[in-house]
């Protein structure tokens, strides 16, 4: 791509030399017939020639803008590129998240209803706790022993005293 673009402007640079000494070798010529002839020199020959000179000027112009304009879509399509490919890479690792949470959840749910089925079946009295010691839950076989339902304690801290405090 740099060899394109190398020879792409010297090619243009060979151009504009070849007009700049093309226009110097008419001028030149135009001078020596107007001295020849013993005429003042036409202006409007030369006047031509800067008119030929400004166009060509301008499509130099138009083209040095067209290869600016070209390197910036091309950087700002690279960069589009790279954005495309960490969406995608985001996206992907996105799903791959939400899978493994789900099978996570499954799993949790599952081992949930392991537990529960060993909390129900149980003849042991069995109490769950939160962090701050307030019952989250009581096995049947709990309220069986002591008399107290779920809906009797939930939320509030057994009133069992310790044994260390009996003595």
């Amino acid at each position: 791509m740099r060899r394109i673009r190398f020879a792409s402007i010297y090619l243009f640079f060979l151009a504009v030399l070849f007009f700049i000494l093309g226009t110097y070798k008419e001028w030149h010529t135009l001078s020596l017939i107007s001295g020849l002839q013993n005429t003042p020199p036409d202006h409007s020959q030369g006047l031509y020639l800067l008119f030929f000179l400004a166009g060509f000027l301008s499509l130099c112009a138009i083209y040095f803008a067209e290869k600016m304009e070209v390197k910036i879509l091309s950087s700002i399509n690279e960069v589009l590129h790279e954005e495309i490919a960490m969406r995608n890479r985001s996206e992907k690792a996105l799903r791959e998240s939400e899978k493994r949470n789900k099978d996570l959840y499954n799993e949790v749910k599952k081992t949930e209803e392991l537990y529960r089925s060993l909390f129900l079946c149980s003849v042991d009295a069995i109490v769950t706790y939160d962090l701050e010691g307030k019952v989250e839950y009581l096995s049947p076989a709990f309220t069986e022993i002591f008399g107290w339902t779920l809906e009797e304690m939930k939320g509030r801290q057994i009133p069992f005293e310790h044994e260390f405090k009996k003595e």
